[in-house]
């Protein structure tokens, strides 16, 4: 696009204006993790097994995709990963034909183990709570405050960083601290 400052007709300056649009490149490894919109990806020189589904995989969508090249090696899977999947696959179905055969008792108690062995208690269904009048006009009169709040008036910075309060009912007609 070309745009020309004219005076008594003869052209005294243009500007010529290249649409550019703002694009980087990176490698395949860099960009794991990434969600991208849009890409231009050429693979004809991927070197490593599965580094064409790394690249691919990072496109939200295919719509903006455009592909440059491809060889064989950039969407094959390697070998070891194949065969631990069969192996993976086999002990799943193995274990699911000894969890049917058990009966429900037998699993409950499977499942409490497995929680002692986890080093944690077993979650139990938690009934909803009642909210009170108090409790609901309580939390939404006033905004939670994060501060150092003891009776010495000093505490530790892990401690003070992890305490909240929430200001008295005597200074809920207050405006809060800044």
């Amino acid at each position: 696009m070309t745009w020309k400052i004219e005076e008594n007709g003869t052209e005294r300056a243009s500007v010529t204006q290249v649409p550019l649009r703002l694009a980087w490149a990176i490698t395949v490894h860099k960009s794991q993790g990434m969600s991208l919109d849009a890409a231009v990806i050429d693979l004809s020189r991927a070197f490593e097994y599965g580094q064409g589904y790394v690249a691919l995989s990072r496109l939200r969508s295919l719509a903006g995709l455009h592909l440059l090249g491809l060889n064989q090696k950039a969407l094959h899977v390697h070998p070891q990963a194949i065969e631990k999947d069969v192996a993976f696959r086999d002990a799943s179905d193995v274990a699911l034909d000894a969890l049917a055969d058990l009966g429900p008792n037998a699993l409950a108690r499977r499942r409490r183990h497995f929680w002692r062995r986890a080093g944690r208690p077993r979650p139990r269904p938690r009934a909803p709570r009642a909210t009170t009048w108090r409790r609901s006009a309580r939390a939404t009169a006033r905004p939670m405050r994060r501060g150092p709040r003891t009776r010495s008036g000093t505490c530790g910075g892990a401690t003070r960083r992890a305490r909240a309060w929430a200001p008295s009912p005597r200074s809920w007609g207050a405006s809060p601290a800044p």
